[in-house]
């Protein structure tokens, strides 16, 4: 009984900070999931209306199209994740030098409070697509949604690990969000084409933009046996290999791996910073 009571009071901080962070972000949670809803009714619902529009052939091709906008996820990732530890020294004023609170569930209580909400605006994301495919086809749902939706937790996890890396050294939560949507949108797209052309029968695995291709591709009745990359030739002449998803195995590892690696380099950082 005694262990019991310990452990509540152990875990009564994080909880407590974790439920402050959904109630302080839950403005921007609504905000999220009506985008995100509207982009599926867009995207996917309102075309049909269109007598020249030619509806997918199959659910994996209509989930496709529905959960393909990797964007929200990336802005929603950065925009969370930003300032979960900069904005606790920003001039040295945060409540992370308050005594009464440990540091690391202060920080434990924010991430997991952050990830409930993302998380659950990507659920709501695969909710209404379910809903749209099942009225439309009215065949049984896809079974692969629930592996399509495991490796978007792991991509969050992983990219939200980078963010908070990010985090522990950046001065201001507004920096950390322009620097991550910078390398995420632009500077690692330059990186694979220059790796495409200079190395291109070389898989990219290191790329989180071509990890995250998995989302998608997974869904395909084909995944496991289909060709993972395009030879684009010129006159006979080999040019260049676009590669499309990674496997299963491989995007499984290197989420993980990212997962790992920045929040160990993050949590070593933060807790140098407080000396």
């Amino acid at each position: 009984m005694e262990q019991l009571r310990n452990l509540y009071f152990n875990l009564k901080p994080v909880f407590d900070i974790y439920l402050f962070e959904i109630k302080l972000h839950v403005k921007k949670f609504i905000i999220f999931s009506i985008v995100t809803i509207l982009l599926l009714i867009i995207g996917s619902f309102l075309l049909i209306l269109f007598p020249t529009y030619q509806m997918p052939s199959t659910q994996a091709d209509f989930y496709q199209g529905g959960l393909s906008n990797s964007l929200v996820i990336i802005i929603a990732v950065c925009l969370f994740f930003s300032g979960i530890i900069c904005s606790e020294f920003k001039d040295k004023t945060g409540i992370i030098v308050f005594p009464k609170i440990n540091k690391y569930k202060l920080i434990t209580g924010k991430y997991l409070g952050n990830l409930t909400l993302v998380i659950g605006i990507v659920s709501i994301n695969y909710f209404i697509s379910a809903l749209f495919a099942y009225y439309i086809y009215g065949d049984p749902l896809l079974d692969k949604l629930l592996l399509s939706f495991g490796f978007t937790v792991l991509y969050i996890l992983a990219l939200s690990s980078v963010v908070s890396f990010f985090s522990s050294f950046m001065k201001s939560a507004t920096l950390t969000t322009t620097f991550t949507l910078i390398l995420l949108l632009f500077g690692i797209g330059i990186i694979d084409t220059i790796f495409m052309f200079a190395a291109p029968k070389i898989e990219p695995i290191y790329s989180l933009n071509y990890v995250r291709s998995i989302i998608t591709y997974i869904l395909r009745t084909d995944f496991f046996t289909m060709q993972r990359y395009v030879d684009y030739q010129f006159e006979g002449t080999f040019i260049y290999r676009s590669w499309l998803t990674p496997t299963m195995q491989g995007a499984l590892f290197v989420l993980s791996l990212y997962t790992i690696v920045f929040f160990l380099f993050g949590s070593l950082l933060f807790k140098r910073r407080q000396i």
